[in-house]
């Protein structure tokens, strides 16, 4: 008796676990498809090319810039933009070996017009 009561709690577990993926499923492709139309996330990458402009002797230096860009769609005209990047800023000195290289993080958010 205990056998079959252990049996039919396990088949209305499975039962309700099945309902319960199938649904989560079908919400969270749902929100994938909804975030589709509005988000886009991607890399970026490129230079540089800065000097200081308050010395006598500086000349430009070349630098990196990689990150990661994300653009929210408020609606069909507006929307945000936001990246996180790496930037390499500095500048070197006429005559001299001497350089000057500044590592930055910066986050520059934008509003969006289509």
């Amino acid at each position: 008796m205990l056998t079959f009561v252990y049996y039919l709690i396990r088949l209305k577990y499975n039962e309700m676990f099945k309902k319960i993926s199938i649904l989560s499923t079908f919400i969270i492709g749902s929100l994938f498809t909804l975030s589709a139309q509005t988000l886009s996330i991607g890399p970026v990458a490129g230079i540089n090319i800065s000097k200081f402009s308050d010395a006598t002797n500086a000349e430009n230096l070349v630098g990196l810039s990689v990150g990661a860009l994300a653009n929210y769609s408020v609606n069909e005209h507006v929307g945000l933009s936001a990246k996180l990047l790496y930037s390499q800023l500095g500048s070197t000195y006429a005559n001299t070996s001497a350089e000057t290289r500044l590592n930055y993080i910066q986050l520059p958010v934008s509003l969006v017009y289509y």
